[in-house]
């Protein structure tokens, strides 16, 4: 069983690669046999950039329900 590489992140399961080069459709595997019933998502930056700088990949429609998720706490502040 997989787990992903970074914990306390409720509905969200991610891998995180520190790495030179990208190799996207790999890592979000890994991601998603860790995730069970949560977001898979990817975390990546070379070596020398900062975590400020790093990627993040997400599927598009785990995107789409995050952030119709803000829209919607958003229009319930107002």
């Amino acid at each position: 069983f997989a787990t992903p590489d970074i914990s306390n992140t409720p509905s969200m399961a991610i891998e995180a690669k520190r790495t030179e080069t990208i190799s996207a459709r790999r890592w979000m595997q890994q991601a998603i046999e860790a995730a069970g019933d949560n977001a898979p998502v990817v975390i990546t930056r070379q070596n020398r950039d900062s975590m400020a700088d790093a990627l993040v990949i997400m599927r598009l429609g785990d995107w789409v329900d995050l952030y119709r998720s803000h829209l919607k706490e958003q229009e319930n502040e107002n």
